[in-house]
């Protein structure tokens, strides 16, 4: 990854995505004893016009399987650039120009002392969604992509069921969410229950929601970041002069969204593979 930090975006994706497939052949090493794959186990169609529709697919059996099975993420089966780049947390503020794909949301959690109308064995959370949604049915479909945090009800003005509460956090403007336990289950704390439905990523107190992608699959981060920095890496080295008219400022709106997440999955990549190694949280201060 040091090197990357070196090297022209042009050529950047290929030195990042070997670094993390060295990273991830050791991750297996430490933790699934076997015979070592020999191939990613990923493919890249080629791309068409636009570049972030051009789909990641699983191809026979690799480091990218091995890497899911010892880190416990599910196994993709495909998945559009712009689906991955949109799941991912750490590139929330890195918007596509293009494409409706869902995004990570953030979750900020609410003081239910400060509620009055909050249900019993809940916990109140603003969810940023992006855009907003236009009604409470619209928040309820959108929140169905987001498998962990089933079950939500969206908060409504007492009286008024199709006014959502709205709140308003140092991240942005959120909806109100209620992440209740059933009514069989025992008590437990506010933040274990929030802990369960939008667990804490990379940073103390930020909490975030990660969109399934095809067949309910939610996978972890570290294995977004595989699959996006493969696909790019493939356009890289497959695929330069589509890759290199991405990544012009003058013409290409793809171009400073594309720097950005080569200079953030500098940091992030790095993290996420402490963690694999270590099979523990790492967290900072933000």
């Amino acid at each position: 990854m040091e090197a990357s930090a070196r090297v022209s975006a042009a050529s950047r994706p290929l030195t990042m995505f070997y670094a993390l497939a060295q990273a991830g052949q050791a991750i297996v090493a430490a933790h699934s004893p076997g015979t070592p794959p020999r191939s990613h186990g990923l493919t890249l169609p080629d791309p068409g016009p636009d570049l972030m529709s051009t789909p990641v697919r699983v191809h026979g059996h690799g480091w990218y399987q091995a890497v899911s099975d010892t880190v416990g993420s599910p196994i993709l089966q495909s998945a559009e650039l712009g689906q991955l780049w949109a799941a991912i947390p750490d590139l929330a503020r890195t918007p596509l120009p293009s494409g409706a794909w869902p995004k990570a949301l953030r979750v900020v959690p609410v003081s239910i002392g400060q509620l009055a109308y909050a249900p019993a064995k809940t916990a109140v959370a603003d969810v940023l969604f992006d855009p907003l949604p236009t009604s409470p049915a619209d928040a309820t479909d959108r929140l169905k992509r987001y498998p962990a945090a089933a079950p939500a009800v969206i908060a409504t003005v007492p009286g008024a069921p199709q006014v959502m509460i709205t709140g308003y956090t140092d991240h942005g403007h959120g909806i109100r969410v209620y992440f209740s336990l059933a009514e069989s289950e025992q008590p437990i704390p506010q933040i274990t229950i929030l802990d369960s439905r939008a667990s804490e990523y990379r940073f103390y107190n930020q909490r975030w929601l990660i969109p399934a992608l095809l067949e309910g699959q939610v996978l972890s981060p570290l294995m977004l970041w595989w699959a996006l920095l493969f696909g790019l890496s493939m356009l890289a080295r497959y695929h330069p002069d589509a890759w290199v008219s991405a990544l012009e400022v003058d013409r290409s709106q793809l171009a400073v969204p594309l720097e950005d997440v080569l200079d953030l999955a500098q940091s992030a990549v790095p993290h996420l593979v402490l963690e694999a190694l270590l099979r523990t949280t790492v967290r900072f201060h933000s």
